[in-house]
């Protein structure tokens, strides 16, 4: 008898030649190794909703202005109204054209995942528009929890888990490293995307993007971002004891976000000495080692 969970070899050769299978291999490979040990049925769910994440966070770096993300951004709410009306009246509505718009809709329509959450990412996504500093910390949170938290609870959903503030606390945990993680990246760029008061508190400016390689400032101002990563990791280990093994891959993100901490601390809380690539391989194998036994 065959398993009504497991999938056919055509089909999931078909699943991981998709566009959404290759966008997520390629622009997020963090998710991608964790959705790896979730059940193949799920699967495509999963690669649905990353791709639409990855489309709607590459706006603000592909439009030479906000008014151009800011279409962008309508026609991806516009594009979410139809794939639900077409949901709802049996496939009359017609939907746009896209790799992502169909896959999306059949994880929506297959998950019941509902469009709030889809409505909070984009809103999120608008801030990355206007290249401005979240003025505290606890705004900073707000954006996360609207962009990774919003995301992370659809994965949930996809995968049958409706711990809804454990997933939350995972998003927002994830998306503070994030934050850390992408400070070369904003320097590159001439921006720094930190909290103002936190900043503020250690000495650090705008002004100091090109100085800040290796300053005690910046050090200390991770350092401040990484406790607030700590507490939700607190937070998320006394809520994750009643985890169903089918739905811990979502939450095997853990084990990559302490793999990343203990990089970070090694690199005394400084985000440009981070080397991910050369140390890929403990972190996916503790990745791998979390995965078998069932470890968060």
């Amino acid at each position: 008898m065959t398993d009504k969970n497991q999938i056919k070899g055509n089909d999931k050769a078909q699943i991981e030649g998709s566009y959404c299978f290759e966008i997520t291999r390629q622009y997020d490979p963090d998710r991608f190794l964790t959705s790896l040990f979730a059940s193949d049925f799920l699967k495509e769910g999963l690669y649905a909703l990353y791709a639409f994440n990855y489309e709607i966070a590459k706006i603000s770096e592909t439009v030479s202005e906000a008014m151009l993300g800011e279409i962008r951004l309508q026609w991806w709410r516009e594009s979410l109204d139809l794939i639900y009306k077409h949901i709802k009246d049996g496939g009359k509505t017609i939907l746009r054209k896209h790799d992502v718009i169909v896959p999306l809709m059949l994880s929506i329509k297959k998950h019941n995942l509902p469009k709030e959450l889809f409505d909070e990412i984009i809103e999120g996504r608008t801030d990355d528009l206007y290249p401005k500093n979240p003025e505290t910390i606890e705004v900073l949170e707000s954006y996360i929890k609207k962009t990774s938290s919003s995301l992370t609870k659809l994965t949930g959903l996809v995968l049958g888990c409706g711990e809804e503030k454990a997933l939350e606390e995972l998003g927002i945990a994830w998306g503070m490293l994030g934050v850390i993680r992408a400070v070369p990246y904003q320097a590159s760029l001439n921006k720094i995307f930190l909290p103002d008061d936190v900043m503020t508190l250690y000495g650090l400016s705008n002004n100091d993007v090109h100085s800040i390689k290796d300053c005690d400032e910046l050090k200390n101002t991770i350092r401040a971002i990484d406790q607030k990563l700590e507490d939700s990791l607190k937070n998320l280990k006394k809520l994750t004891r009643n985890i169903k093994r089918s739905e811990k891959s979502i939450f095997l993100l853990t084990s990559l976000i302490k793999s990343y901490r203990k990089e970070l601390k090694k690199s005394d809380y400084n985000p440009f000495k981070l080397h991910e690539k050369s140390n890929s391989f403990p972190r996916n194998l503790r990745l791998l080692y979390s995965a078998i036994f069932g470890i968060i």
